[in-house]
């Protein structure tokens, strides 16, 4: 009876633990990278170690190829908090390391920029000392001025009551003049990406304004300094696409090439594509081939939760490289250095190529940056989780070993996901996700195959302006390796497929995305796949208020484990943060006071007539994006209509788990709940 049970879908034996995806949980957030004239190509990224409960360490690749952990010690962790979700906490320049600090273990809320004295020949580090005080503000998106000796971020400075108000600013380092202030740009809500010229004379960035999201309309600004550094003036670059005759535009990443010529990621076309602005004659050229169908659907961009997103920059040679993403898997693109004239008149001859790691391909790629002759960027497969890797011909080279080093002296049948799209229903229009089957080479498939079709596991992203990729994660090999069936859905609404796709869901969030995922369980059922009276549900923040639509108002589920989800818009709405607070007004197409249709109401799981399906909720205390009123509020409604409800709420957690010993407890927790309802 053991060795039936053991072959049922769901309770396979599995060599992936729970303990060992929590300790196999750290997460590359940031990549930083310099050129040394005499000694090479050297870099630093950041590692969130769950080991060490969420704190953030620095590594570092000398010139040399040597690495060591630059950072590591209590009281000082490498994290932005701008925006709440941060980003660009890392700056990487020839003497000295730049971070933003956030020690996740204490309520402190020190965001102080520190510097790290470094010799690069030496390979010897100094302690490090804060550049700023202890105040009211977070930082984000380092980048250095050489000229001026700053360093040039976002600064968001909290006000009361949960307001704040952000500006470009340029902090100086000279001993005369550290921790001074210059503001370079204000006056908008929300800024990102400043980038300086090569000659410290222009400043790009990009700024936008509420109800508008980043992804949604923005303007390139361009502010050009005076000798001293200060800012003389400003204009913006796109002003022709603020007119109401056009759809709006989403810039991001404004990049200046070797030869002082801007460029930036635009989705003026409905694709995230790089363009050049010709300031001769006030034009923007594109820099792809507009006639090529194996670019039609590349996007180059990232929907910029985070600062700091990185696609594209220029070598020594003035050779751009990119990284673009086509049917949700990323690719190496490459131009060389080509006249305006030539963009003008449509010549582009980009190439494209696929790299590899480790003998598989790399589909996931990311924080992309360009030395004189080295491309360094972080790098995810189907068989290979995150790692840094620089770029040999169509090769990764891994700078360092891998996170996953205990898991890969481990056998272990990967699950390796299908590509899928399918129909949603609506007028012939489909929607996309990564199949994950279950895998076991080990075990008897006669006796499996008698218990007839696999679970499935429907696997919902955050955002809802988000997307998932094909790369090694743990947790889905967790659920494959006991035999569930994962799908990982791209919904309408993720980002990767256009802009058409990505706004789709603005006005019918909690109508299209649920839609999808039915969609997608029907499909896969039809396909022979999955056990369509078996299917369970899981996701964090937007993706768990997907779990709970599913669960609340679709007889599809026989569980579901939400993390951090949304049971109640119109509280999210009077308790989220700032950075979000219009968000729901684009997806919903209203605001509670001229919610007429009872929109708010009606997309709540809190307000479902008569839920029946069994949730599991975890929740961190110190969430600030989705408060934990809003799972206390649904547990108490589910436990009195008598529903199976039950909660795992970690301490100083904040949004989403970071902490190895949580993320075990959920994982293991999540199993048990699902295998009682097989």
């Amino acid at each position: 009876m053991v060795a039936e049970h053991n072959q049922m879908h769901g309770f396979w034996s599995s060599p992936v633990s729970a303990a060992m995806v929590a300790e196999q949980g750290k997460r590359i957030r940031e990549l930083s990278c310099v050129e040394h004239a005499d000694a090479g190509f050297s870099l630093a990224w950041v590692e969130a170690r769950p080991e060490l409960q969420g704190r953030c360490i620095i590594m570092r690749r000398n010139a040399a190829g040597e690495v060591q952990e630059l950072l590591n010690e209590e009281g000082l962790s490498a994290r932005s908090l701008v925006n709440s979700y941060g980003g660009g906490a890392l700056l990487l320049t020839p003497d000295a390391v730049f971070f933003v600090n956030h020690e996740p273990s204490t309520s402190n809320q020190d965001q102080r920029i520190f510097r790290l004295p470094i010799d690069h020949r030496q390979n010897v580090c100094g302690p490090a000392e804060p550049i700023t005080k202890i105040d009211a503000c977070s930082y984000g998106n380092l980048s250095f001025d050489p000229r001026h000796q700053r360093v040039v971020c976002v600064r968001e400075q909290y006000l009361a009551e949960g307001e704040s108000e952000q500006a470009v600013v340029a902090i100086h380092l000279s001993e005369s003049r550290q921790g001074q202030v210059d503001i370079l740009a204000e006056g908008y809500d929300f800024f990102s990406a400043p980038e300086l010229d090569p000659d410290s004379c222009q400043l790009a960035c990009v700024a936008w304004n509420q109800p508008n999201m980043p992804w949604d309309n923005t303007e390139l600004l361009l502010v050009t300094l005076n000798e001293q550094g200060h800012a003389d003036s400003r204009r913006v670059i796109n002003e022709s696409f603020k007119e109401p005759a056009n759809h709006g535009e989403s810039i991001q990443q404004p990049r200046w090439d070797r030869r002082g010529r801007l460029h930036f990621v635009s989705d003026r076309d409905n694709w995230w594509k790089i363009y050049r602005y010709d300031p001769l004659n006030n034009e923007i050229l594109r820099c792809f081939p507009a006639d090529s169908i194996a670019f039609e659907r590349a996007e180059f961009g990232l929907p910029p939760w985070e600062l700091g997103v990185s696609t594209f920059g220029f070598s020594a040679t003035n050779t751009l490289f990119g990284l673009c993403v086509i049917d949700g898997r990323w690719q190496l693109a490459s131009l060389e250095d080509v006249p305006s004239a030539d963009l003008k008149n449509g010549k582009s001859d980009m190439q494209l190529q696929r790299l590899r790691l480790n003998n598989t391909e790399a589909d996931v790629l990311s924080h992309l940056h360009v030395g004189d002759s080295e491309l360094a960027l972080i790098a995810a497969g189907v068989g290979e989780s995150a790692r840094v890797a620089l770029v040999r011909d169509t090769q990764l080279i891994e700078v360092a070993d891998t996170p996953d080093s205990q898991l890969s002296d481990t056998k272990i049948d990967v699950s390796e996901p299908l590509s899928i799209r399918f129909p949603t229903g609506d007028s012939g229009k489909e929607s996309f996700a990564f199949f994950y089957p279950p895998t076991a080479t080990s075990l008897d498939h006669e006796g499996i195959r008698a218990n007839g079709l696999p679970p499935l596991i429907i696997k919902t992203h955050g955002g809802p302006t988000s997307a998932s990729y094909p790369q090694l994660d743990w947790s889905i090999q967790f659920f494959t390796s006991r035999g569930f069936a994962v799908a990982d859905v791209n919904y309408r609404g993720s980002t990767g497929y256009g802009r058409d796709y990505r706004h789709a869901l603005y006005g019918e969030w909690g109508v299209y995305d649920l839609a999808d995922c039915v969609a997608c369980i029907d499909y896969l059922s039809e396909q022979g796949q999955i056990n369509p009276e078996r299917v369970f549900a899981r996701g964090q923040s937007a993706g768990g208020y997907l779990t709970l639509m599913l669960a609340c108002y679709t007889d599809r589920l026989r569980a579901g484990a939400s993390t951090a989800g949304i049971s109640d818009l119109s509280l999210l709405h009077a308790h989220t943060h700032r950075f979000e607070k219009e968000y729901m007004h684009k997806l919903l197409d209203c605001t509670p006071a001229d919610d007429e249709r009872d929109v708010y109401r009606q997309r709540s799981p809190l307000y479902a007539k008569a839920p029946s399906t069994p949730l599991l909720f975890v929740q961190g205390s110190a969430d600030k994006v989705v408060p934990p009123d809003q799972t206390d509020a649904i547990l108490c409604r589910l436990k009195d209509e008598g529903v199976d409800a039950e909660l795992l709420l970690f301490e100083g957690e904040q949004h989403g788990l970071r902490r190895s010993e949580n993320i075990e407890q959920a994982l293991l927790a999540e199993l048990t709940f699902f295998q009682r309802y097989l």
